[in-house]
């Protein structure tokens, strides 16, 4: 029997926008290359069925509805693309089979009725333990990674725990233990009172075991403090000589952090805090000045009380320090002295003239005292003193 078949060339917009697909009529819809006869499609790549058919086009995707196994018909057999999914997990498929995650739960709770020999009363899972190690094996179970090994002994409410959670550990955070003042610098021979203050943040460390401050003085080390807490030091009147010759030292010994559990309510142990210790210094660092200026003395200044008495000084001066000296119309005297344990001055520039004029001043050797009369050393005292006080202001900048 034949019948008469029309056809026509669209688009899929305008095929989808019908209400009613004639049965008899072909539609080619040019934009998505696909054919209907009516509304039913001759060009589909893939088919949901509810069973494989007995005969099946070749090359075509073939899908079961109920398990979405996917098989390809080569013509004499069915090949297997892709494996159905089954809700429901076997002994069969515990090796093999490809499993929803609620097939494993009721498989699981299965296999505890079956342990218990059918009881209908809640179970314990905290007293239900494997008897042997299991091994993961190619997949990921909550925090179970492909290569744990599951110990035997492990209870089921564990192991459970573990299955449907995936592990976070806990964070740790350090703790901190800080001293005050930091380190000072001043004239040799100044008397100093420090109050030395140490703090101690615990953190997620463990408590204080010991606090230990000691001095160093002179070359002699003495224990100020020896304690379980922090305490604070008040230092006496005490003069600070050359070099670091003052320093204070705490050493703070603190025990292991508590451990703390991770998501799943586990102790998670292994980047807990450990016992250990921090040292912090104090050190006041004693240092020479240079002194300088201009004035209207009509001598040098012979003694260490003179070059003290120069107007301006810079602390801890060194080969290359710069020093600026403003002079006035009037002035009789420019001076500069500085530890003579630095080379001799490198130049002095008048800005007036910009010429080097170092060659004009004179060179002697003073012993010179740190505060309050502190051990005199010798300094290198550079001074010029003009025939007729300077008639205008100029600067001379000094390069040690």
């Amino acid at each position: 029997m034949s019948m008469m078949v029309k056809w026509c060339l669209t688009t899929s917009a305008y095929y989808n926008s019908l209400e009613t697909k004639e049965p008899n009529f072909l539609y080619f819809l040019d934009d998505t290359k696909e054919i209907y006869r009516g509304d039913v499609e001759y060009t589909s790549a893939v088919y949901v069925v509810d069973e494989f058919p007995a005969v099946a086009a070749k090359g075509k995707l073939y899908v079961l509805s109920s398990t979405l196994e996917s098989k390809m018909w080569t013509g004499t057999e069915w090949k297997t693309i892709a494996p159905g999914v089954s809700s429901v997990l076997t002994d069969d498929d515990v090796e093999n089979g490809t499993v929803t995650g609620e097939a494993v739960k009721a498989y699981v709770g299965q296999k505890v009725r079956d342990i218990v020999g059918g009881m209908t009363t809640e179970l314990d899972t905290d007293k239900v333990f494997l008897a042997s190690a299991i091994s993961v094996k190619g997949q990921t179970l909550g925090s179970y990674k492909d290569g744990d090994t599951i110990e035997a002994g492990t209870s089921l409410t564990s192991l459970l725990k573990k299955q449907f959670a995936k592990q976070i550990p806990p964070t740790y955070t350090n703790p901190s233990y800080s001293m005050s003042p930091g380190d000072q610098w001043v004239e040799s021979g100044t008397y100093v009172t420090p109050t030395i203050n140490g703090s101690y943040n615990q953190n997620d460390g463990g408590a204080i075991i010991s606090y230990v401050l000691t001095r160093l003085y002179g070359g002699q080390s003495e224990e100020l403090i020896n304690d379980t807490t922090i305490r604070t030091y008040s230092q006496p009147q005490i003069m600070v000589k050359d070099g670091a010759s003052l320093k204070y030292t705490g050493v703070l010994r603190y025990g292991d952090g508590p451990i703390k559990n991770d998501n799943l309510g586990e102790p998670y142990p292994s980047t807990s805090i450990k016992a250990n210790q921090f040292t912090r210094t104090c050190t006041y660092n004693g240092q020479r000045k240079c002194f300088y200026g201009r004035d209207k003395q009509p001598s040098k200044a012979a003694d260490s009380a003179a070059v003290r008495a120069l107007p301006q000084n810079v602390m801890n001066p060194n080969n290359g320090t710069k020093l600026t000296i403003s002079i006035l119309a009037g002035d009789t005297r420019v001076t500069f002295a500085y530890p003579a344990n630095l080379r001799d001055v490198n130049s002095v520039v008048s800005s007036a003239l910009n010429l080097n004029v170092k060659d004009t001043f004179t060179k002697e050797l003073v012993d010179v005292e740190g505060a309050n009369g502190y051990d005199a050393m010798q300094y290198k005292v550079y001074t010029y003193i003009p025939a007729i006080p300077f008639a205008s202001s100029d600067t001379y900048t000094v390069t040690i």
